[in-house]
């Protein structure tokens, strides 16, 4: 979608959870819709009725994986970016684990030109792209290119329009091999990882990993699996 974001992720039940973000034009939409091997059934969309304020659009998109019992930081997601991402736009981006962007993709941070500034990219760009980046981009409120933002690692893959489809359903696809509730796991590691000392963050990583990584029945199929030399056959659980 042209001048939109689309983030998938895996979630409870079968196929992959896909949230659908257009952040362009007088009303914005967030929608979410589940993609499998039936086809893709929509679960809900919620309108911005225009409000791209950072924590309206965040909010909308939380309230609305709440609401199907998912939430967007125990998810790995994908964010694919194919127009301008400008504003609570690219802060949503930042959300993304993997972000795919075309050369039509632009990110920025125009606040300050409303005498504002990003609550959420102010928090998060150092952390991603580096803080002399994020002065540079907040205080001018200047837009990086897709190919800036791959540089600077914003973005993970920049493709052409054409190829796009077809990567990021390749993609998924390799997520959707995997074990949510591992996936979920080890998200949550990396993130809590994030900001923390070495020695805390390798005594989170081994707490979860024996404590709750360890008691599902995926690690143990999985396990099971490697024994018997075959594919692994997941249970979500």
């Amino acid at each position: 979608m042209t001048g939109s974001q689309s983030v998938a992720g895996r979630g409870a039940g079968e196929g992959v959870l896909v949230l659908g973000v257009d952040t362009c034009g007088p009303s914005g939409t967030v929608a979410l819709a589940r993609v499998g091997a039936g086809g893709i059934e929509l679960l809900g969309q919620t309108e911005l009725a225009g409000k791209t304020y950072s924590a309206t659009l965040v909010s909308a998109v939380e309230g609305l994986l709440t609401g199907h019992g998912v939430k967007l930081a125990d998810i790995g997601a994908i964010v694919v970016v194919n127009g301008p991402a400008i504003g609570a736009g690219s802060e949503l981006v930042g959300f993304g684990d993997v972000v795919i962007a075309t050369p039509k993709a632009k990110f920025a941070q125009p606040e300050v030109k409303l005498g504002v500034f990003p609550p959420f990219a102010a928090v998060m760009l150092p952390q991603i792209i580096g803080q002399k980046k994020t002065y540079e981009l907040i205080l001018t409120g200047e837009a990086l290119t897709a190919e800036d933002a791959l540089r600077f690692g914003f973005v993970n893959k920049v493709v052409s329009e054409a190829e796009l489809p077809n990567y990021v359903e390749s993609l998924m696809a390799r997520i959707s091999e995997f074990s949510g509730p591992v996936l979920e796991v080890t998200k949550r590691v990396i993130g809590n990882s994030i900001g923390q000392p070495l020695k805390q963050a390798m005594k989170t990583s081994q707490d979860l990993y024996l404590n709750e990584l360890m008691s599902l029945e995926d690690v143990q199929e999985g396990l099971r699996a490697v024994i018997e030399k075959r594919k692994p056959v997941w249970k979500n659980k």
